[in-house]
């Protein structure tokens, strides 16, 4: 309720009622706040002494579910949730390696860096596998969608997904955008040319190739921002 009563998703009045929430909300954005919480109990797992870490974490990954949203509406690529699900879910590999392997998750988190590259190198290095393994494991072992599976697996090589590369692509375009956005602290100046889900949607679509993509991922991102910070309220739950 607290997230129903928030100032983006709320009305003039707050509630108590899951009825009138459910109405003022939607169908769809009713699951998609299921979905957070439910993610976000998943990071409770963490040990004590990471909650610095944790709440990063929740942060990186609702700023990625919602960037996934922004990215999916604007170009029209008709995902009904999934793409949300998708970001939301995509570091669960991440919280894994925390709760399984705390002393690597501290030395990675040590690194203090965005270079997705170099950590899943450091990972390989360590522990023979990366996170996205780890986290693909994880959700079919709880038989969630494929496509959710592939999207974990493969959002730092979307081109490699079997059958669901344009939602690995959105996770991939997302989460460079969250990283940015979490680095710098600005919606502007974003450099798309590298990121390999931004360059097999080109690849697809000659619309999106034609599009200015700095002017797309300026609004994507700030379109995102009020979404991601009702979200945040959840960091502290």
């Amino acid at each position: 309720m607290k997230l129903v009563n928030s100032s983006f998703y709320g009305g003039a009045t707050k509630t108590s009622d899951i009825h009138q929430a459910i109405v003022r909300l939607g169908l769809r954005e009713t699951q998609n706040l299921i979905l957070a919480v439910s993610v976000r109990s998943v990071f409770r797992w963490m040990p004590k002494g990471q909650e610095a870490e944790r709440d990063r974490l929740w942060r990186h990954c609702s700023l990625t579910g919602v960037l996934s949203r922004q990215i999916n509406e604007k170009l029209g690529l008709g995902f009904k949730g999934e793409e949300f699900s998708a970001g939301l879910s995509h570091d669960l590999g991440r919280i894994m390696l925390a709760v399984g392997y705390p002393e690597v998750f501290s030395k990675l988190a040590a690194e203090k860096t965005n270079d997705e590259t170099h950590l899943l190198i450091l990972e390989q290095k360590m522990l023979g596998f990366t996170h996205p393994e780890l986290g693909a494991w994880l959700t079919a072992m709880w038989n969630l969608p494929d496509e959710l599976t592939e999207a974990i697996q493969y959002h730092h090589e979307p081109a490699r997904a079997p059958k669901h590369a344009v939602l690995a692509s959105i996770v991939s375009l997302a989460e460079e955008m969250a990283n940015y956005m979490e680095a710098t602290k600005s919606v502007e100046g974003i450099d798309l040319s590298n990121n390999p889900g931004w360059a097999f949607m080109c690849a697809q679509w000659e619309a999106v190739d034609n599009l200015d993509a700095d002017l797309f991922a300026n609004a994507v991102m700030t379109d995102a921002v009020p979404e991601a910070e009702a979200l945040s309220i959840l960091s502290s739950e």
